[in-house]
């Protein structure tokens, strides 16, 4: 047995916690991060574990390295609501979550942000590995056979990179700095017509 020295918790049976109820306290602990780190629909770390992660990976960069934030959004998301339903659009959602996970390597984070949007963070050797990343995971959601999984014809998106290293060494966030810089190229990729993506302004 244990003696229990949290002043902050009532001590179970008269100021002793058994080893037993120690494990689950530990696990229930480690249920709820996972909880409050994961996206219920897609099973993917959500912007929760995003921001931590992203904070961590920048913390511990050797100054010769270059790390990727690629910013995914699906096309015209809203017309396979409308057209299909809702259900249907979670399960594209879903579809979409894996099929990104399958066309990265293990040590990419690929996590949803909120709705159609997601994101994936890798090292890189330069722009144009990065841009490399971001091309197969759309190559992949291209490819994937959506009328049987899903029952849509089709579903493309599109794709913003932005590098750490390309921001200035005295910007004061550098996350945020890079989320813009990778959502500005996401909105050129779709300007110039979907289905792509930019790495370059």
């Amino acid at each position: 047995r244990i003696s229990w020295r949290c002043s902050e918790y009532p001590a179970p049976r008269g100021g002793e916690i058994y080893w037993n109820e120690l494990v689950e306290i530990v696990l229930l602990a480690a249920n709820w991060t996972r909880i409050a780190e994961e996206d219920a629909l897609t099973g993917l770390p959500n912007r929760r574990a995003y921001e931590q992660r992203i904070a961590q990976a920048l913390a511990a960069l050797n100054v010769d390295e270059h790390f990727a934030l690629v910013i995914i959004d699906i096309d015209h998301f809203k017309r396979v609501n409308d057209d299909h339903g809702h259900q249907t659009g979670d399960q594209v959602l879903r579809a979409l979550a894996q099929t990104l996970k399958r066309a990265t390597r293990d040590a990419d984070f690929v996590g949803r942000l909120g709705g159609e949007e997601f994101v994936l963070l890798s090292l890189c050797s330069d722009v144009a590995q990065a841009r490399k990343l971001a091309e197969r995971a759309l190559s992949a959601v291209r490819a994937f056979d959506w009328r049987s999984r899903c029952a849509v014809d089709a579903v493309t998106a599109s794709a913003g990179v932005g590098l750490h290293s390309e921001i200035g060494a005295t910007e004061p966030n550098l996350i945020k700095a890079m989320y813009v810089l990778a959502d500005r190229r996401l909105y050129a990729a779709k300007k110039f017509g979907r289905d792509r993506a930019v790495a370059e302004d």
